[in-house]
């Protein structure tokens, strides 16, 4: 059988986190480069075979250029050994509402859940067939070797264990004249 493939739309997807800071405020980032590719058994989406999506590291911005550098050092995510995060899940219905993935951070894989929090589908002629899922969920940095402990002056850790993940992906059918791209 063959598979249809859609390919993520960059401009109308986005993928960020949020993580506590000082156990008072949040610290909100924005993952601002990354592809992926669905393929599915059927043109509707409900039948999903395979769900590949890479984020830059290099892409991490929050509100603070200090601190997305110091995330991108050996101290977080080490974009210098682990240039990408990766997301990758097979066999899912989008209607059952959750999607059982692995999540790789610094060469860490981790089975993780996240809610499908809305689903939509668009078919037309102009804009071609496009679905926009929207996801969320939550890991432990700790699990993905994201362990430092910095303190403030009085002692408190700086970062929570906790962060929250959510997206807000667009897909968009490719063509059958198209090439996919391919996710390594």
């Amino acid at each position: 059988m063959e598979m249809t493939k859609w390919n993520i739309e960059q401009k109308n997807s986005e993928a960020s986190f949020k993580v506590r800071k000082l156990f008072i405020t949040n610290v909100i980032g924005q993952m601002e480069v990354f592809e992926g590719q669905v393929e599915t058994e059927t043109d509707d989406f409900e039948s999903v075979n395979k769900i590949s999506f890479k984020a830059s590291v290099n892409s991490i911005k929050t509100d603070d250029a200090k601190r997305d550098e110091h995330l991108k050092s050996s101290d977080f995510f080490n974009m210098e050994k682990y240039p990408y995060i990766r997301f990758v899940a097979e066999d899912f219905n989008a209607n059952e509402k959750k999607i059982q993935a692995d999540l790789t951070i610094k060469d860490i894989t981790k089975s993780i859940t996240l809610a499908i929090d809305s689903g939509k589908t668009s078919i037309g002629k102009n804009s071609g067939d496009r679905v926009e899922l929207s996801f969320s969920g939550k890991i432990d940095r700790r699990d993905f070797g994201l362990t430092w402990d910095g303190k403030n002056a009085a002692g408190d850790l700086i970062v929570g264990d906790e962060i929250k993940l959510s997206a807000k992906i667009q897909f968009v059918k490719q063509s059958q004249n198209a090439t996919a791209k391919e996710i390594k």
